[in-house]
């Protein structure tokens, strides 16, 4: 999750549940951003309609799920979620209508939730279904705005969602870069013990994959981006961080 647009998100989100699937892991990925992104990377049409009628119509959601491979689901996000999110009323009722029908999933080792970077009902379902959330920011300053506003809506609703395990994660980066290394101090320094031990480098390969609408393990086994999110995907389940 991020605030703030192009900062690794959808790609961290699509290419991590792929890493857990390769690890025996039961993964679940929804879509809940209006634009669609993760569900077109997914070659699904982005017109159809799944997580958008859990929320508007009270679908079950496991009648909405898509398999993408052995032990791997996607719920896409629909047209009527920009809908859903200019509703009026219900008050902080609304907040969690995602995490009631997460929390009647079984059978999964993961569910993972990819976000709008707009904040509102949608970004405010998200953060109240899950039990951890990641952030991900890169080597521009711009995406760090983004995740010190999500930090402060954590905070905020620290009294409805209890102690959540907030993640950082390093995304599209020269690790060569001055730039880079003063980042992930000031992270190291601001944030102790959130910071994942990854650092995802900048990988050509990940953008070319996007474009053929596959995951990187699909594309090239071999690369850093394929190194690099398998590796985030075993820091998130030993909580392994800098």
């Amino acid at each position: 999750m991020n605030l703030q647009a192009q900062v690794g998100k959808t790609t961290t989100a699509f290419n991590l549940i792929y890493a857990l699937a390769l690890m025996n892991k039961r993964v679940t990925l929804i879509d809940l951003d209006p634009e669609s992104q993760l569900t077109k990377d997914c070659g699904m049409d982005a017109s159809i309609s799944e997580i958008d009628k859990v929320l508007l119509e009270d679908v079950p959601l496991l009648k909405s799920k898509v398999a993408l491979a052995d032990g791997l689901s996607v719920i896409p996000s629909g047209e009527s979620l920009i809908a859903y999110e200019q509703q009026e009323g219900g008050g902080m009722s609304r907040g969690y209508q995602l995490k009631r029908v997460v929390d009647n999933m079984k059978q999964q080792d993961f569910i993972l939730i990819d976000c709008t970077a707009k904040p509102g009902l949608l970004a405010l379902n998200a953060l109240l279904a899950a039990d951890e959330v990641l952030i991900t920011t890169n080597e521009n300053y711009i995406s760090l705005q983004g995740l010190v506003r999500v930090m402060s809506l954590c905070k905020r609703l620290k009294l409805n969602t209890g102690s959540k395990k907030v993640w950082l994660a390093l995304t599209q980066v020269t690790t060569s870069s001055l730039v880079t290394q003063e980042i992930k101090s000031k992270l190291l320094h601001y944030f102790p013990e959130r910071v994942l031990n990854t650092t995802v480098r900048h990988d050509e390969a990940l953008v070319a994959c996007r474009r053929q609408r596959k995951a990187i393990f699909n594309y090239q086994q071999g690369g850093l981006g394929a190194e690099d999110y398998f590796s985030l995907a075993q820091d998130i389940i030993e909580m392994r961080v800098s």
